[in-house]
């Protein structure tokens, strides 16, 4: 958690120590169904003794790893208190408008290949409320509810919701291996759909008009696409054969499938505008124009992205263009143009160097040479 807390802040609290004490609440509270064998873990629970001492070297342990470079910085970063609650609120964090509500929810399909398994995990577990079932919901719905109430909600906060999120579509594929009716027809659920997304993606890839590569032809050649699907429908065929014989190869058949379509999906997306960053043809001409030039950013809402830093491979400092000058070297500086308003007029004695489009926001970059 310490080490959480020093990559992300305090939001790394909410996906671990909230849900630790709302599952210490709730055992208390005897809302979860104990069986013989976690007993022992509700009465170590609910037991006072020896818990004070414990919590405490949890707290000092903490403190000591987290908190000091926080301090620093506090007390010597001026105004820190507002980038922090910036960060952590994400309000006011980017110029984007807010994402919206059920943006989540949208993003709940990223379960599969195991969607299936998944929802029926998360059945069993809520119908056992053992828990250890129950403390995997916890960890899993609790900080995305609460999260949902941020305004900034994209996929990437998700990823440390990925473990309780196998261990319950862990659980729903056991219950699909038993041998009842009903399972059967999970798992036939869970072959189509397997079969639909490896065979559908690349025939849709190769002719949606939106799916394209940098150079306006799509993502692959129809005739590629068409002999991945032949060659993933007798994969997943052999698994549906081979289940008769060795059940887990519904797990095997699709682990695999998946790793192939990675492949594929990567294979399309690395030469697509989507896969490319924006920013890397502004600092080419950055690097061309004004070779060993300092770069400033100047926006009093938005900084520019880091991949332009990275790009130039130079640290990239806020900065009014009106105060700089330059010494010995060439100065520029990117200031960003939202679609809403005119295109920026660059003090006297700046030039342009170009632009670039980032979504909403279209980034210029202008460069100031030293007088001979």
């Amino acid at each position: 958690m310490a080490m959480a807390f020093l990559c992300k802040g305090p939001v790394a609290l909410l996906a671990t120590l909230l849900p630790a004490i709302c599952f210490v609440g709730l055992i208390r509270w005897r809302l979860f169904r104990p069986n013989d064998t976690q007993r022992g873990l509700t009465n170590t629970v609910t037991g006072r003794s020896r818990r004070i001492p414990a919590v405490l070297t949890g707290i000092l342990t903490f403190s000591v790893l987290a908190l000091p470079w926080f301090v620093y910085v506090y007390w010597t970063v001026p105004q820190v208190g507002s980038t922090w609650v910036t960060e952590v609120s994400r309000q006011g964090a980017t110029g984007l408008g807010p994402d919206p509500i059920y943006a989540y929810l949208l993003r709940w399909p990223m379960n599969w290949p195991w969607l299936v398994g998944w929802v029926i995990g998360a059945i069993v577990l809520f119908r056992r409320r053992t828990p250890s079932d129950g403390y995997t919901l916890l960890l899993l719905v609790l900080p995305v509810i609460i999260m949902t109430f941020v305004p900034d909600r994209k996929e990437r906060y998700l990823l440390p919701f990925v473990g309780p999120s196998a261990v319950i579509s862990a659980v729903g594929m056991l219950e699909m291996l038993r041998a009842g009716k009903v399972e059967k027809w999970l798992r036939v659920v869970h072959w189509i759909g397997l079969w639909v997304v490896c065979t559908g993606f690349p025939i849709v890839a190769a002719t949606h008009p939106q799916m394209l590569r940098v150079d306006g032809s799509n993502w692959y050649p129809l005739g590629l696409a068409v002999w991945f699907a032949i060659g993933i429908t007798a994969w997943v065929g052999l698994g549906v054969l081979f289940q008769r014989y060795w059940q887990n190869s519904i797990l095997v058949i699709t682990w695999a499938s998946v790793l192939i379509l990675q492949v594929l999906v990567m294979r399309g997306y690395r030469d697509s505008p989507g896969g490319k960053s924006v920013f890397k043809p502004l600092a080419e001409k950055i690097r061309q124009q004004a070779p060993c030039a300092a770069v400033f950013d100047w926006d009093d809402k938005v900084r520019v992205e880091e991949e332009l830093a990275i790009y130039l491979n130079r640290v990239i400092l806020a900065a009014n263009p009106k105060t700089l000058s330059p010494v010995d070297r060439p100065i520029v500086y990117v200031t960003r143009q939202d679609k809403r308003e005119p295109e920026p007029q660059p003090p006297r004695g700046w030039s342009p160097l170009g632009w670039v489009q980032d979504r909403q926001n279209r980034w210029w970059a202008f460069v100031k040479y030293p007088t001979p």
